[in-house]
């Protein structure tokens, strides 16, 4: 028995708990007593609190999932404008626009990165799957693997995603671009390729000099490659968000 489940996004979180153990750990100090002092009380001098047998143990702390560190909004870094919010999807073509509401997403910014804060548009392209039913214990054959109900072309990608960054380490002359001006504002962009070997999708950058700073938009364009100029629509998008920033 099959069922088609659709999927957008594969994320897999794995939690592990490590629970303690009250035996005494060999080579440290048996708390002041032996083991069978009064439970529950730590060692003294000498000792790394190690706890006796049969006694409580210490209250662990409550370890929060998800991300530890949340990403820097424009606000907490100085920037001059709100990555998240001033484009909109209105501002990007009508195919590229999503069909329901997807706010755009703050990134996490890694160490190294030029930029001091990035938000993401995204509205990659589901797909089908037959998801194979738990494999049958009383079968040691494993159970074929999910596989897609849609016939697509060689070379097709899912993906259309533009990521507006700022900051102050990046800038026009160091893209190594063309250069172009984009609302009144020094600009350069350039257009590469991202993915695998498999696949290879059109990708643009694009940077406008600010009165404080640089935006960068990033715009990679596998979905709708065969009827959309990635680096003219990333263009576009830059220019309208130079003409509402200062």
């Amino acid at each position: 028995m099959r069922k088609t489940t659709r999927l957008t996004v594969a994320a897999l979180a794995a939690t592990t708990v490590l629970a303690g153990c009250g035996s005494q750990v060999k080579g440290v100090a048996e708390p002041t007593g032996g083991a069978g002092g009064s439970g529950g009380a730590a060692g003294a001098e000498g000792d790394i609190l190690v706890w006796k047998p049969g006694g409580p143990r210490p209250e662990r702390p409550v370890i929060r999932l998800g991300d530890q560190t949340p990403p820097s909004d424009w606000k907490s870094v100085g920037a001059p404008f709100d990555n998240c919010t001033t484009l909109k999807w209105e501002d990007f073509p009508q195919q590229a626009r999503p069909t329901k509401d997807k706010p755009p997403v703050l990134q996490v910014v890694r160490k190294g990165d030029p930029y001091k804060t990035a938000c993401r548009f995204s509205n990659n392209e589901s797909i089908s799957f037959d998801a194979p039913t738990p494999p049958d214990p009383n079968n040691p054959a494993p159970p074929p693997p999910p596989r897609t109900t849609e016939q697509k072309p060689p070379g097709w990608s899912p993906i259309f995603e533009l990521t507006v960054v700022w900051g102050t380490e990046f800038s026009v002359e160091g893209l190594g671009g063309t250069t172009v001006t984009l609302g009144g504002k020094p600009a350069a962009f350039k257009e590469t390729e991202s993915g695998g070997t498999a696949v290879k999708d059109p990708f643009c950058t694009v940077i406008v000099k600010l009165s404080n700073g640089s935006a960068g938009l990033q715009l990679r364009n596998g979905r709708f490659k065969t009827t959309m100029n990635t680096c003219e629509t990333a263009k576009k998008l830059a220019e309208t968000l130079a003409s509402r920033v200062q």
